[in-house]
């Protein structure tokens, strides 16, 4: 609290309306807790791209079908290890492939 305060009290030295600076100090207090790469994802996720390479994202998620399988595989062996478990089913849902999103 005593941080926003102070941002509050930094940014309301400039001119401009309440919602401004309630607006500014916000930016200020988003700069410093979210990186620039997160910055970029959640610019990709809203143009309905890849998170990671700017592909079309799949439909329902919010990667390309060539990382969303290979997240879902490394995800699988992870549990695969941990619990060991050996059986691999050929038709799992980490193995299904999806269409681009249209309207790109």
């Amino acid at each position: 609290m005593k941080k926003i305060l102070a941002l509050l009290h930094a940014v309301s030295k400039g001119a401009g309306t309440l919602a401004q600076k309630m607006t500014r100090a916000k930016k200020e207090r988003t700069r410093q807790t979210v990186t620039r790469q997160r910055l970029w994802q959640l610019k990709q996720r809203a143009l309905g791209l890849c998170e990671q390479c700017s592909c079309p994202a799949a439909e329902g998620v919010t990667l390309c079908h060539k990382h969303l399988l290979s997240k879902r595989l490394s995800a699988r062996n992870t549990y695969r290890e941990k619990h060991g478990t050996v059986a691999v089913y050929k038709e799992r849902a980490s193995t299904k492939v999806y269409k681009p999103r249209r309207g790109l």
